[in-house]
């Protein structure tokens, strides 16, 4: 729905965004009649998403100078967004840890963080930290197909506003060989900018792999919070299962080596 105002020369002449509404809207040129004329009004577009598989709200309105009450207002009543100030991110993970340490230490039902209470209480506390909950955090990982053809496989996870963990895979991207961190990097980047989530990912976990970890401390805009999973298997389970961890390895060489032999054939 448009809310379409008087166009102004000044209208085209390009201005910075400062405002702390455009994580939320963008700017977008449209042509529009007024009488037997076509003139160029500049929009903000709503771009908030309620969830993944939903659609882009798209609510527009006309920009006037550099006002953006209507987009304010928009924003609160619409998709309950008031401005906030900055974000602790590494405060917020440590409450949220010790969130998730209470349910699990009473038993406690998980359905209890969807309670507007419990969501009334959290936003007295700190407002900001129900701004967290619209950032992401990613897990990636990279693996070999049986061709050796190696992916990345990216999901993404979430806290919605009803405390409802989401999760989704974004990708399982193809990443050319040698697996550099360079390279791993320009694939999670382009995963990044297609969905256009690079300024809401607050952590994204990896292996412990120097590549991996490099990777993400060299991409620009996300926070170094970047932490490892630690190995699963110990090195004393590692002992226990290391014949038949050495068996399937010699299986797989020779598999591999009669795959080699028939291609070459």
């Amino acid at each position: 729905m448009s809310s379409v105002e008087e166009d102004s020369s000044k209208n085209n002449k390009p201005k910075k965004l400062t405002s702390w509404i455009w994580q939320y809207f963008k700017e977008e040129t449209k042509e529009v009649r007024k009488g037997e004329e076509c003139i160029n009004v500049l929009f903000m577009v709503c771009q908030v998403k309620e969830d993944p598989s939903s659609d882009i709200c798209d609510t527009e309105y006309a920009r006037k100078d550099s006002s953006t009450g209507n987009a304010i207002s928009h924003l609160r009543s619409k998709h309950n967004i008031v401005q906030s100030e900055k974000v602790n991110i590494l405060m917020c993970i440590i409450v949220l840890q010790f969130l998730v340490n209470w349910i699990i230490s009473d038993s406690l039902p998980i359905h209890m963080v969807q309670s507007e209470a419990f969501q009334h209480f959290i936003y007295e506390l700190d407002p900001a930290f129900m701004m967290f909950l619209t950032s992401v955090s990613l897990t990636m990982d990279l693996w070999t197909a049986h061709n050796r053809q190696s992916y990345l496989g990216v999901t993404c996870s979430y806290i919605n506003q009803s405390f409802k963990l989401c999760e989704f895979t974004l990708d399982i991207a193809y990443v050319r060989y040698p697996h550099t961190s360079a390279h791993i990097k320009d694939t999670l980047v382009n995963i990044l900018n297609k969905w256009n989530i690079h300024e809401k990912v607050y952590i994204i976990t990896t292996d412990n792999a120097s590549n991996m970890k490099k990777c993400v401390q060299d991409i620009e805009g996300v926070e170094q919070l970047a932490y490892t999973l630690q190995l699963i298997i110990s090195k004393d389970a590692q002992k226990k299962f290391s014949g038949l961890l050495n068996e399937l390895k010699k299986e797989i060489a020779l598999q591999n080596e009669e795959e080699d032999n028939e291609q070459d054939e």
